[in-house]
């Protein structure tokens, strides 16, 4: 950035102060089209003295942050299953509700409770008995549990606001069973069942299912079979399969446009999810609607 540029871009913030509308939009139309560029200066302003330049300025600096974060879910739809990231696709979604969120809400808590897990998993070689020293450590230890009361309040969706409240829906108490799994080499995967996402340990040959919005409870394929029965469902392999990051980035798509009906921000949330569903990938059959 040239030192004109820089002062072109205080200049025009200084005009937020401004009382005539017309001139604001004018202004503010300008600092859009500068785009990341102005946002170090609009944050500065967000400190100001002045109160209209400071409401406008932090106003501006989420949608320019918005702006950012669409471009990159767009660019992460792109991406081939095999290489799309789970934990970063779950830091953007976070952040169209939380622009300025700093990955590390996200790394640096998961990497102290994969930490804490595998502590207490040296030596132990049994599946079973990993889950269970993992289910302990998740959900006594650190208190994850199923928010059954607001089942559809945001933040038990939004990934940092589980970390933080350690309370979730099934989609993003699997998604963090698979993140920390992931930092310990542990084959964990989620299971996209219709209306509910449940976990398993090992590849599509196993049967060690478990259920992380209710302590990691361990489950059978009959069990399995008997809950697809009460629901309305005929068993098949698809309902079973292990879903890839893409499916659990969907759900929580889907699962957060509930959470918004009726908003302008579940407008915007099914933008990004048909960005997603759009793209070809292997389970484009189980990216359905059905809720988590």
């Amino acid at each position: 950035m040239t030192q004109t540029t820089q002062n072109e871009i205080e200049a025009l913030v200084s005009l937020l102060s401004d009382e005539d509308p017309r001139i604001y939009e004018m202004v503010a139309d300008h600092l859009r089209k500068l785009g990341a560029s102005a946002i170090p200066t609009l944050e500065g302003a967000a400190e100001s003295d002045d109160p209209r330049i400071r409401i406008r300025s932090r106003h501006l600096v989420g949608e320019l942050r918005l702006l950012e974060v669409e471009q990159e879910l767009d660019d992460l739809a792109s991406v081939p299953d095999p290489e799309l990231d789970l934990e970063y696709g779950c830091w953007l979604i976070a952040r169209t509700e939380f622009p300025g969120l700093e990955r590390s809400k996200i790394s640096e808590p998961l990497d102290r409770l994969a930490e804490e897990v595998g502590k207490k998993l040296q030596g132990v070689e049994d599946p079973r008995d990993r889950i269970k020293i993992a289910n302990h450590v998740l959900f006594e230890d650190w208190g994850f549990r199923r928010d059954h009361r607001n089942y559809y309040d945001p933040d038990n969706t939004f990934l940092n606001r589980v970390l933080e409240l350690r309370t979730g829906v099934s989609v993003s108490l699997a998604t963090l069973y698979v993140l920390v799994g992931k930092r310990l080499g542990l084959p964990i995967y989620a299971v996209g069942m219709p209306n509910a996402v449940l976990n398993r340990y090992g590849d599509e040959d196993t049967n060690l299912f478990f259920d992380p919005s209710s302590k990691g409870r361990m489950l059978t394929r009959r069990d399995l079979a008997q809950y697809l029965s009460s629901s309305g469902y005929y068993f098949k392999d698809g309902y079973v399969s292990n879903s890839t990051s893409r499916d659990l980035l969907i759900r929580t798509l889907q699962h957060l446009m509930v959470s918004y009906f009726g908003h302008d921000h579940g407008n915007r949330l099914f933008r990004y999810l048909e960005r997603f569903r759009t793209r070809p990938h292997p389970t484009a059959d189980n990216a359905d609607s059905r809720s988590s």
